[in-house]
C-alpha cells in the first residue's frame, strides 16, 4: 500500500483480484472490493479515504480515484 500513497495514487479494486495476504484479511471481515486514495493538503500528506464494498463487488475507475 505504502508505494501507491508515495506516489500519490489511489489504488484499489476486486478483493478476488489481490494477492495474498491481504485478500484473505479483506475476505475475512466480507469486504468485496475496497479503494483508497491519498489525501494530500497544500502538498502535504494528510490522510487516506478508503471505500469498502460489502454488499456487492463494485469497479471503480482510476480516474475516479485520483483528488
Amino acid at each position: 500500500m505504502e508505494r501507491y500513497f508515495d506516489r500519490g495514487d489511489g489504488f484499489g479494486g476486486l478483493i478476488d483480484e489481490w494477492e495474498e495476504p491481504l485478500r484473505s484479511a479483506f475476505k475475512a471481515v466480507q469486504v468485496q472490493s475496497t479503494y483508497s486514495t491519498p489525501i494530500r493538503v497544500n502538498g502535504q500528506w494528510w490522510g487516506v479515504l478508503c471505500f469498502d464494498y460489502c454488499q456487492e463487488p463494485i469497479r471503480v475507475s482510476r480516474g475516479k480515484l485520483q483528488f
